[in-house]
């Protein structure tokens, strides 16, 4: 209500007692990262995605500050757990799976564990030292990378080179050949991708669906069972491409 001019807001005693009983055992995002062993961007990226519920933040000038609740972090643990199972084949460890997928894609892996959608096994001490299973990771992801990019019509430079498996020189170097097209918005356009994608293959992708090692990829080049389009042998680029159908001589 509002009285002379004044503006009053009144809440519930009871709503009161609970607020103050949920936050009166809180840690602040810098001891959450200690506990879990991860970086600043993504333990806020968790954070700032609702992934631990009922967390809230409360902004002091330019500094925002993170209360989490202990009651939160130990449900959010047990969760953890009921979702705990053996990694079968390549496994990644979540710190260095933040990285590979991108930061800003931090919650969705954790999202995917919960959902027991991505196979996890959690370490003892320190949650980014936890497993995923690689493959089933890059399946998850890609897929929600696609989506998004059927909807807004571009993609990052970033998540184009973590579909392909490339550095951010490679995906420059695709753009200068035409291969890839950028817009104005330093973005790759999704149509330019998809034709990309419908022609050609990277060496980690092949990787990915038939579950090869790199190397081993790399050796049936060197001994002509396969060739590439483009890459190094043909000084046209660093990375080899090769048709969709290389898969069946594999």
């Amino acid at each position: 209500m509002t009285f002379k001019e004044i503006e009053f807001f009144f809440i519930n005693k009871d709503d009161i007692q609970k607020w103050k009983s949920l936050y009166n055992d809180t840690i602040s995002k810098e001891e959450l990262r200690e506990i879990w062993g991860t970086s600043s961007k993504v333990t806020y990226n968790i954070l700032s995605n609702n992934v631990l519920k009922p967390a809230i933040y409360i902004k002091i000038g330019s500094v925002l500050r993170w209360e989490i609740p202990i009651r939160s972090l130990e449900l959010f643990n047990m969760k953890l757990l009921e979702k705990q199972t053996s990694v079968n084949g390549a496994t990644i460890t979540l710190n260095k799976a933040f990285q590979w997928v991108g930061v800003h894609n931090s919650y969705k892996v954790i999202k995917a564990i919960l959902s027991g959608y991505l196979p996890f096994e959690k370490d003892k001490e320190k949650l980014g030292d936890s497993l995923v299973t690689k493959n089933t990771l890059y399946k998850l992801i890609r897929k929600i990378v696609i989506e998004k990019a059927k909807r807004s019509g571009v993609l990052t430079i970033q998540d184009t080179s973590f579909l392909l498996g490339v550095k951010k020189k490679d995906i420059e170097y695709w753009i200068a050949t035409e291969r890839l097209i950028i817009n104005h918005s330093n973005t790759i356009t999704y149509e330019s991708f998809t034709k990309f994608d419908s022609k050609f293959f990277t060496t980690f992708q092949i990787a990915m669906i038939k579950g090869l090692n790199i190397k081993t990829i790399l050796k049936k080049c060197d001994i002509g069972k396969i060739k590439p389009v483009a890459g190094p042998r043909l000084t046209d680029g660093d990375r080899n491409l090769y048709q969709k159908d290389i898969i069946r001589h594999l």
